[in-house]
């Protein structure tokens, strides 16, 4: 009678337990230049942090950190999207310093004139 008394409520506790994560928060959209005379980005992008939220007081942080990253960019390396998400993830882990773990960029726009 123990033991069933014990799996009921392991069972139970598991079962009722919090789920977290993973979080999403948008962010954009953001315009700014290029490193091309005449040409500009338009991207709005979407962050996946882990087990909490992207906290409001980070985004300031983030939307500068991304904003540097695509002035220094031409129109060329904006279309290797491959290698911009991963320039961008490793630009957004480093404006919020480990205060949160962003494990993903992902694109819902990104324009190139």
């Amino acid at each position: 009678m123990f033991s069933w008394a014990c799996v009921f409520l392991l069972a139970g506790c598991s079962s009722h337990a919090e789920k977290k994560g993973p979080y999403v928060t948008e962010l954009g959209p953001i315009a700014t230049n290029v490193a091309e005379e005449k040409r500009y980005v338009r991207v709005t992008l979407v962050l996946e942090t882990g087990n909490e939220p992207l906290p409001e007081t980070e985004v300031p942080r983030i939307r500068d950190a991304v904003i540097s990253l695509l002035r220094r960019k031409s129109a060329v390396e904006l279309a290797d999207t491959a290698t911009l998400k991963q320039e961008l993830l490793e630009v957004v882990r480093r404006a919020v310093g480990g205060r949160v773990y962003v494990q993903g960029v992902y694109f819902r726009e990104l324009i190139v004139q």
